[in-house]
């Protein structure tokens, strides 16, 4: 069974200020069991991956998309023996008398959320939209605080009273889940509807379905799987970026060496869809030869002159940069890329080496075209090639 590891190089929170700090994704497209996944990150990264937002689900689900059939291992499992919890009722709720009760998490119920104020009367909002347990919190993040945390008898029957006999979620929550990287305790939650359902006692393990949605299943099964390189472990940083050029992934061409320079540019083709960059590279991969190369005035003055029309003043093109390599360089066809002999930065850029790592093309009123760094997933029309050489 081959590998093969497509290293992406994105921030915890990719396109936000630059302070963040950079982690480095990879996703590893050979199947192993969840234990094996996970040694195998430890071996050779940090650990398997801890997803941290739905921001961050966004942009694993860009890296896995066109390679991922069904599901990739994260580092999320289960330590059922630290409870007693019954099984699968993870979730808390209050019923019409007050009491507290264990439920399954998917259940659809009304929620009360808790509000930082010191005004005692908009300190708890009941919200009657029923909603699963995760859906009611993120809910209240999104618009209050959190689901309502409970101190006291007196606390709980004022928030019964305002409930007005109808049964609601609290922010109480069995939290058997825990992230394979030691100390990693995001709350953030992402399960399908109908998830963890622990089918058989048999399911402890998690994996990212194709939608971004999480759902435990037999550790046992063999998945591709996510890693990832903590930022302060420079050992693993160190090592990485010792490695030679010939490991980039097959998605940022690079495997093999650009050889006589980019393919002449017979055919031009503007995609007036918009895309984010990964997209727009694997579109024109997959119906031309690539997104188009600037490599000289010429091109830049012939691809301007095929997008003066258009109604759109932004195109993705073929330049990319990494982050450990620290280098731009050109899209050049399948396993090939070409430096930049040529350029045509706009005053001030590229400026952002911490989150934008890909090429525009800037049309200004006068005419002219300028190159910009972008963040890769920001949407936009782009220009393709195909190789005079192909047939």
């Amino acid at each position: 069974m081959g590998e093969r590891e497509l290293l992406i190089f994105l921030l915890a929170g990719l396109c936000v200020p630059a302070s963040n700090d950079i982690r480095r994704l990879f996703f590893v497209n050979f199947e192993l069991t969840w234990s094996e996944a996970q040694s195998y990150c430890r071996e050779n990264h940090t650990d398997l991956v801890t997803v941290q937002s739905q921001n961050e689900t966004e942009h694993l689900l860009n890296m896995t998309r066109y390679s991922v059939n069904d599901a990739v291992w994260i580092g999320l499992y289960c330590d059922s023996v630290i409870s007693n919890w019954a099984s699968l009722l993870y979730c808390a709720s209050i019923n019409s008398q007050g009491e507290w009760e264990d439920q399954f998490c998917y259940q659809k119920k009304a929620f009360m959320c808790y509000t930082e104020t010191s005004n005692i009367t908009e300190r708890y909002t009941l919200i009657e939209e029923l909603k699963t347990w995760t859906e009611a919190q993120q809910y209240c993040r999104e618009h209050h605080t959190d689901l309502v945390s409970i101190k006291s008898a007196s606390e709980n029957e004022d928030l019964v009273k305002k409930a007005q006999g109808k049964p609601f979620w609290i922010g109480l929550f069995n939290n058997l889940w825990k992230w394979s990287h030691q100390g990693d305790n995001y709350t953030f939650h992402n399960w399908r509807y109908d998830q963890p359902d622990d089918y058989q006692d048999k399911e402890k393990c998690v994996v990212m379905l194709k939608d971004g949605k999480w759902a435990d299943i037999d550790c046992k099964s063999h998945r591709s799987f996510i890693c990832f390189d903590d930022p302060q472990d420079t050992t693993t940083v160190q090592s990485d970026s010792q490695s030679s050029p010939t490991t980039w992934p097959s998605w940022l061409p690079g495997t093999s060496p650009a050889g006589t320079g980019t393919p002449v540019p017979e055919e031009l083709h503007l995609i007036s869809d918009s895309m984010v960059w990964p997209e727009a590279w694997q579109y024109c991969r997959d119906h031309y030869t690539d997104l188009v190369s600037l490599t000289s005035l010429a091109a830049q003055n012939r691809v301007s002159e095929l997008v003066r029309n258009s109604t759109a003043s932004r195109f993705w093109i073929g330049l990319h940069r990494t982050v450990v390599y620290d280098k731009w360089y050109w899209v050049a066809g399948k396993d090939k890329r070409a430096p930049l002999n040529y350029t045509n930065w706009a005053p001030g850029e590229p400026n952002n080496p911490y989150y934008e790592h890909c090429g525009e093309m800037v049309l200004g009123e006068d005419g002219g075209a300028e190159w910009n760094d972008l963040c890769c997933y920001e949407k936009l029309p782009f220009i393709c090639f195909k190789d005079k050489n192909l047939s």
